[in-house]
């Protein structure tokens, strides 16, 4: 984990000339560690709802295959009855026009 370090600032006047520092904050390490675990929980909930839709997506998916399965069933169930009806159609005729 990176950690950055959140800096006061300070000015000092010393003899007529100012110098700049840096006075790390206690308070304010303090909020970010605690703003980095709350960044963590929104993570891991974030991931928890993005499975949860890879799964809601999965169920919806395998809901649109089975209506296709069934109607690719049906279509087949219902060329295969033509097939049959063809088929007893021309034994029918051959039978009359062939006999033997």
């Amino acid at each position: 984990m990176v950690r950055f370090l959140f800096l006061s600032s300070l000015w000092i006047l010393v003899d007529g000339t100012y110098f700049f520092f840096y006075i790390e904050t206690k308070n304010t390490l303090l909020k970010y560690d605690n703003l980095e675990k709350e960044y963590q929980k929104a993570q891991r909930a974030l991931e928890k709802s993005r499975k949860a839709k890879d799964v809601e997506m999965l169920f919806a998916e395998n809901d649109a295959l089975q209506n296709k399965l069934i109607s690719q069933e049906e279509q087949f169930r219902e060329q295969n009855q033509a097939l049959l009806q063809e088929l007893a159609n021309v034994r029918f005729i051959l039978h009359y026009l062939c006999p033997k």
